[in-house]
């Protein structure tokens, strides 16, 4: 059985920069090579955004390399389509960040599990691994 696993943009972010910071199942989840990794183009957005406002100081040095790293770690991209955005824009939960709207939205439509820590993910009926 495959497992399909979307990776939230702080899982992304130790994945790369502070690997302790995950648990060794989401480890073994990710470097599983049975396991379908993706990351939202949503992921890189919020990266970029945060990393221009001096927020993401941790990825400084490796951003510039978001795609070789992707490529390197055998993680498939996964573009924001219309339905996608439909979905994240009609959720009718209270949570606002439209980062975390957009995840959601793909872990529906794509039928893709979520590696996230972020409890706020779970008022939307997505499956988390953590």
């Amino acid at each position: 059985m495959v497992n399909r696993y979307l990776l939230d943009t702080h899982t992304l972010i130790w994945w790369w920069t502070e690997p302790e910071k995950l648990s060794p199942k989401v480890i073994q989840a990710i470097s599983n090579p049975s396991s379908e990794v993706y990351v939202s183009s949503a992921t890189i957005w919020e990266i970029a955004t945060k990393y221009r406002k001096g927020k993401l100081t941790q990825v400084e040095g490796i951003f510039n390399h978001y795609v070789k790293l992707l490529e390197d770690d055998d993680f498939t991209a996964l573009d924001i389509t219309l339905s996608h955005a439909a979905i994240a824009g009609l959720f009718s939960q209270q949570h606002q960040d439209p980062f975390d709207r957009m995840l959601a939205a793909q872990s529906i439509l794509e039928n893709l599990t979520l590696i996230s820590c972020d409890s706020a993910l779970s008022q939307f009926p997505v499956q988390i691994y953590w």
